[in-house]
């Protein structure tokens, strides 16, 4: 069974349960025609009679289409409004919305974001971003960077060229990623740069050492050829070469004479031109030839420091035999060998 509903009555709900209570007037609704007869309600009640809402109805009067609600005007009222039919009377100051104007807690429509974006200021969850850090580009700016200073360093250059390649290669590589949305394009550029630097100096390097190399074997070569030549005109084995070059010899006549005593005095006059360019001193080697081409005699003649076109006369053949005097009176004189000092 049905109970009556409790506490304090809606005064603008048709309460079916309270006998004898008048309907509410409708402000819009036209007055009767006291005039015409009384006719049966849609419900069967007598007319002048309110009307008893049918089972499961809403126990609500009947309001024209197109007239306020007084509930829904004292809804939308603001806090602290008596008014039911929606006048203003808001607390809050000018400018603001009342606190009427939307439910409790409701958001601001002003303050929402829009469809799809993050809700209160949240990133928005997805899968985190790859790291845009090109390391391939800066591994190649390292490497080219330490092949550079070690590419000058002969024995170690080797291992700069390779260091120099591979940080030309990473810089490529990393130019690649860069294209992809990778960040180093400086160092990328760089590493090249400095690795081509590196292969470049590595190449100079091994030119520039066999150029010293070339040249110290050529000054070594040429320093022991002249330490020979030197050698040999020391030791008489240039003597063609002094003669032809550097030394002219001009023999006088031998004289010799004999005392009473059998005492002999000898002389072959010898004078040597030194036709160098250098100041040099001479040693010639002088023999004494019958003339069969034997060997009579032999002796030498030392000069001192001669300077270029400087002539100096020594004696040789001094204090012979008597015996051999004879001979050497009718020998021929040649120089066997010439030693340059």
């Amino acid at each position: 069974m049905t109970q009556p509903p409790t506490g304090a009555p809606d005064p603008y709900q048709f309460d079916p349960y309270q006998q004898g209570a008048p309907t509410p007037p409708d402000a819009y609704a036209p007055p009767p025609a006291s005039d015409a007869p009384e006719q049966p309600s849609a419900w069967g009640a007598p007319a002048g009679q309110p009307e008893q809402p049918a089972y499961g109805a809403p126990a609500y009067p009947t309001q024209p289409y197109g007239a306020p609600d007084p509930q829904q005007a004292y809804a939308s009222q603001p806090y602290g409004s008596t008014d039911p039919y929606g006048a203003q009377q808001p607390y809050a100051a000018p400018g603001q919305a009342g606190y009427g104007a939307q439910p409790y807690g409701a958001p601001d429509p002003a303050q929402q974001p829009p469809y799809g974006a993050p809700y209160g200021g949240y990133p928005a969850y997805g899968p985190p971003a790859p790291s845009s850090t090109n390391a391939l580009a800066i591994t190649g700016f390292v490497l080219a960077i330490v092949g550079l200073l070690f590419c000058w360093v002969p024995g170690l250059n080797v291992f700069a060229a390779i260091l120099g390649l591979a940080g030309v290669v990473l810089g490529i590589v990393g130019l690649v990623q860069v294209k992809n949305g990778r960040t180093g394009k400086g160092f990328a550029l760089s590493a090249i740069i400095v690795g081509a630097l590196t292969i470049l100096g590595t190449i100079l390097t091994y030119v520039a050492l066999f150029a010293w190399a070339d040249t110290v074997t050529t000054e070594y070569e040429q320093s022991l050829s002249e330490s020979v030549e030197e050698l040999d005109r020391m030791s008489g084995d240039a003597s063609d070469e002094i003669l032809a070059n550097d030394v002219t010899v001009d023999f006088g006549a031998f004289e010799a004479t004999e005392d009473e005593y059998g005492w002999v005095e000898s002389a072959l006059p010898v004078t040597v031109t030194n036709t160098a360019d250098e100041a040099q001193t001479y040693s010639i080697e002088v023999t004494a030839l019958d003339a069969d081409g034997a060997v009579l005699s032999t002796d030498y003649v030392f000069t001192s420091q001669l300077e270029p076109g400087a002539s100096e006369s020594v004696d040789v053949f001094q204090y012979q035999a008597a015996e051999d005097l004879d001979a050497l009176r009718s020998a021929t004189f040649e120089v066997e060998s010439v030693s340059q000092f």
